[in-house]
């Protein structure tokens, strides 16, 4: 079997949906005779890993410039961390650390 290659692309996460569509329509423009295959694998972040609480860290690390620059006062931003904790040490509370998308084809043997 030959392969039919799509060039593999970086997706803006702002274009994510656009992006993903004029991906999905070049598979199948080069794949019109081919057998197709789409899948999506997704990571669930545990409440024991780091990578959980990723975003909430980076947020307390420039806690000192976001009050500075004036877009919270320091009750409010450590109320929004306070709770975001909270919500994220929730073991039945779901993290989807990333989504990928893999789409593929073969053509089929003559």
């Amino acid at each position: 079997m030959a392969d039919s290659k799509v060039p593999i692309r970086n997706i803006d996460p702002s274009q994510e949906t656009e992006s993903l569509q004029k991906i999905a329509a070049e598979v199948a423009k080069c794949s019109h005779q081919m057998k197709r295959f789409l899948e999506v694998h997704s990571h669930l972040g545990q409440p024991s890993e780091y990578r959980r609480t990723h975003l909430l860290s980076l947020v307390r690390s420039i806690r000192g410039r976001l009050i500075e620059r004036g877009m919270f006062t320091e009750n409010e931003l450590d109320e929004l961390l306070d709770t975001l904790g909270r919500h994220l040490a929730d073991p039945t509370t779901v993290v989807v650390r990333q989504l990928l998308f893999q789409a593929w084809g073969r053509v089929p043997e003559s």
